[in-house]
């Protein structure tokens, strides 16, 4: 039989994972750390939904369930984020919920009204005397791109000047508990977060929802020949940086345009959530 029982749960933000160094490192706008609420929702060992609810922003809290006692329960939380609707009823739903991303700015225009990033953990539920015990390891569901610009190695008598600076096939939506992986048919945004620099010397910041689209280049070292050829159908689901600007020298001048692809290394287009490309 099941009893009201208490549940004493914890949590905690580890920071963020560092992908690559492809990138000058460059300051951040969000509270990356922060969590005001997050929603939970309990699961048995058959996967059927035990109870769910909403707790504040405080690291350590109890709540009270009706569970059965020295059974087999896992939790699922979301910080920061809405409460999923109509409520998961199994554990395969919750696997299968997703998040929709609707604003054509991106990330980035959620950051600057709302500082705050969507995170999620997973954790079994430890049985004790007074009742069960659980430690919520927070992972946010976007990764953090820097962006700078070093022209140390251009000429005296050259200049550039950085007119835009975008994020292109953002997902509009990222899966909560799974690993979001984007394919033909699923749209994505077409282009999103445009950010115009005050100068070379602005750094740029974007919060990107995960998309991992994994080694596509197997066997190549170099950025400068990470890319794809104009026909190619990763250049719609693949996440990445477009930098606009100008050239000036005494033999040249004109616009140039740079796309930068994140990933692990030179072969690798995954943007993977909880990480930081700098």
């Amino acid at each position: 039989p099941q009893n009201m029982v208490s549940v004493e749960i914890e949590f905690n933000v580890p920071q963020l994972d560092t992908k690559s160094r492809t990138y000058v490192h460059s300051e951040f706008i969000a509270e990356e750390d922060r969590i005001n609420w997050f929603h939970y929702y309990v699961y048995d060992s058959k996967g059927m939904l035990s109870g769910y609810g909403k707790c504040g922003s405080s690291a350590e809290t109890r709540v009270s369930m009706h569970l059965n006692s020295n059974a087999e329960y896992t939790m699922y939380a979301i910080a920061n984020g809405p409460e999923i609707s109509p409520v998961p009823a199994t554990e395969n739903d919750i696997l299968n919920s997703a998040y929709q991303n609707e604003s054509l700015g991106g990330l980035n225009s959620e950051v600057e009204d709302c500082p705050r990033l969507m995170m999620t953990a997973i954790a079994a539920l430890e049985a004790n005397d007074e009742g069960y015990k659980v430690r919520l390891d927070f992972r946010r569901m976007t990764a953090r791109i820097g962006l700078s610009f070093d022209t140390s190695a251009l000429n005296n008598d050259v200049s550039l000047e950085i007119k835009e600076v975008s994020v292109v096939n953002i997902p509009s939506q990222v899966y909560y508990f799974k690993e979001n992986a984007p394919v033909e048919g699923l749209k994505c945004l077409s282009s999103a977060c445009s950010v115009v620099p005050s100068g070379l010397d602005d750094k740029v910041v974007f919060y990107c929802y995960e998309n991992v689209q994994g080694e596509l280049l197997p066997g190549n070292s170099s950025q400068m020949t990470k890319f794809f050829p104009e026909s190619s159908r990763y250049n719609e689901l693949c996440t990445y940086i477009c930098v606009k600007g100008t050239y000036s020298s005494p033999r040249k001048r004109g616009e140039i345009i740079y796309r930068l692809y994140p990933g692990r290394d030179a072969s690798d287009f995954s943007l993977e959530r909880n990480s930081v490309y700098d």
